[in-house]
């Protein structure tokens, strides 16, 4: 059975570069565990979560992408880099937005939603600054 794209393709309008950090090696760097690039859906709004330690923590955004852009890495952290915003058509022409263009976010949380059969249907990424 087809399920359906709870995020299709044409709704993923900002370019982004993901990169997924893993441990420290050796010389105390973190090694690279997978870098991806391509188009996402990407929502920029500010708001606070309480965390298990009741500290808040601010989440500038989130960045849905379709399937699973993170196969085999249950807890990733990494950056986010906007490459390219999405064009908002207006009735004049086009007016771009500019505030998150070439930003680049911390990974805070991320979640795989899954279909009946167990495949990823998409990946959502919660972002800090």
């Amino acid at each position: 059975m087809k399920y359906p794209k709870l995020v299709p393709p044409r709704l993923c309008n900002s370019t982004v570069n993901v990169i997924f950090l893993g441990e420290l090696d050796i010389e105390g760097a973190e090694t690279v565990l997978r870098e991806f690039s391509g188009k996402c859906n990407l929502q920029v709004k500010t708001r606070q979560r309480l965390t298990a330690d009741k500290r808040f923590v601010t989440i500038n955004a989130v960045a849905l992408f379709d399937g699973d852009i993170a196969p085999g890495i249950p807890h990733p952290k990494g950056t986010l880099s906007v490459k390219e915003l999405f064009a908002l058509e207006t009735e004049k022409g086009i007016a771009i937005e500019y505030f998150a263009f070439g930003k680049e976010y911390r990974i805070y949380s991320i979640a795989k939603e899954f279909n009946p059969d167990g495949t990823v249907n998409f990946t959502r990424l919660e972002l800090t600054e």
